[in-house]
């Protein structure tokens, strides 16, 4: 348990804040898709070196792992603005790790059981991705 509590402290010294000391939705939601939930590393493209297309963040993207079995997925869909979500079906798929019509997605997408709080910055976050699509 302390392990956890360290883990924990440090990593909360690490979110970047804004000038007021707060992290804004929109901010703390980039920081759950980048840095925790990973969400950046599998729906968005990379060049063939590997790195990720900083332009085409969230637009969806092949799979960058090899598959463990046949159900697992090969392509990750676009997220950036939530295409065929509303805010309250995304929420709660993030929440419940199911889609409006009881399915679960293909791994390697975890299941993932969010807090409220977690999942509607992340919702905010990608509802604001800007694309240049």
């Amino acid at each position: 348990m302390f392990i956890l509590y360290r883990v924990l402290t440090v990593i909360a010294l690490l979110v970047p804040q804004s000038i007021s000391g707060q992290l804004s939705l929109e901010a703390r939601g980039e920081y759950l898709v980048k840095r925790v939930a990973m969400c950046v590393q599998c729906h968005s493209p990379r060049d063939s070196q590997g790195a990720l297309l900083e332009d085409k963040l969230f637009l969806g993207a092949a799979i960058p792992v090899q598959a463990e079995s046949r159900d697992w997925a090969i392509r990750a869909p676009r997220i950036a603005r939530l295409p065929g979500w509303t805010d309250t079906e995304f929420i709660r798929f993030l929440q419940t790790g199911k889609r409006p019509d009881g399915s679960f997605p293909q791994r390697p997408m975890p299941p993932f059981r969010m807090n409220q709080a977690d999942a509607v910055a992340i919702a905010a976050f990608l509802k604001s991705v800007k694309t240049s699509e």
